[in-house]
Formats: C-alpha cells, structure tokens, sequence
C-alpha cells in the first residue's frame, strides 16, 4: 500500500501535470482564438470593402442610367418639337387662314425692274358739277334738271351724287338726289 507521502506526491505531479496540461491547452486555445478573430476581422474588412464597391458600381450605373435617361427625354422633346413644327407647317397649309399673303413679286416679276410708264392719252373731257366729275353730256342733262321751275310736281334738285337713269336720253332722271319742295 501506498504510503501517504506517496500519494501526495503523485497528487501533485499528477496536478502539475494536469496544470501544465491545462496551460498548454489554454495557450492552445488562446491562439486558436487569436487565429479565428484575426480571420474574422480579414472576413469582415473584405465584406466591407465588398460593399463599398457594389454601392459605388450600383452608383456609377445609376448615373450612367440618369445621363442616358437625360439624353432619350431631351431626344424626345426635339422629335416632339420637329413634329409639332411640321404639323402647324402642315395645318397651315391646308388651312386657308393662314395661308402665306400673295407675293407680287413671283407672280409679277417684270413689276419694278422694266416697269415703264405708258404714254400719256388725252382723257376726255369732264365737267365738274360739286363733287361730281361728269362727261359734257351728263352735265348738261343735270343742269336742265337743276334749272326746271320749282315746285310739288316739279322739285329742283339741290344735289345729286351724279347716278342717272338713261343719260343722254329725253327719259333721263336721277337715281338719288337731296331735293327742295318749296
């Protein structure tokens, strides 16, 4: 049998054993963990990193979609424009009111450079009588027609604007005139 200073040797050889069995194992996990956080961290930065060029590619799509987005809308707008410019052309053309004016001078084009003036011919003669201009004939039936006596059947013509009815006829008469009954 063993004596007791014998066990307690082996107790403590055996607990020192275990102690150091224990540290190593501790150091052994103590790095383990250290390996295992270390990679963790190299882990965490790649994701990171990871992350940050997909929100900046993400971000460089999106302008780029923005820039051709812009471009199609303003592309738009000018083939909306040029449309809209040849349909008002278009309705213009069909519409008589608005219709371009008359251009004299591609339908006359010998207007103002060979335009000459033309000789002149006598006019005939013209008597004035107020306002009127008559030929000699008509002139002298409203006289007659001026001069008649004054009265209800026969009123004198104060003033005509010269329409007569069969002029140069014994039926001649006027058409209009501002009389005097008394």
């Amino acid at each position: 049998m063993l004596h007791r200073s014998e066990l307690e040797t082996r107790l403590a050889e055996e607990a020192r054993r275990l102690q150091e069995s224990g540290q190593r194992q501790t150091l052994l996990l103590g790095t383990q963990h250290h390996a295992v956080v270390t990679r963790l961290k190299e882990l965490e930065t790649r994701l990171a990193e990871a992350a940050v060029a997909r929100r900046l590619q993400e971000s460089g799509q999106r302008q780029a979609l923005r820039t051709q987005h812009r471009a199609v809308v303003t592309r738009l707008k000018e083939l909306n424009r040029t449309q809209r410019r040849a349909e008002v052309t278009r309705l213009k053309e069909l519409n008589p009111r608005h219709k371009k004016g008359f251009d004299t001078t591609a339908s006359f084009p010998l207007q103002e450079k060979y335009q000459t003036l033309s000789p002149a011919i006598p006019a005939p003669p013209t008597t004035q009588i107020g306002p009127l201009c008559l030929s000699p004939v008509e002139a002298a039936a409203l006289r007659a027609v001026q001069e008649t006596a004054t009265n209800n059947i026969n009123p004198r013509v104060l003033y005509s604007d010269g329409s007569l009815l069969h002029s140069g006829t014994e039926e001649v008469s006027q058409a209009f005139g501002v009389v005097d009954l008394a």
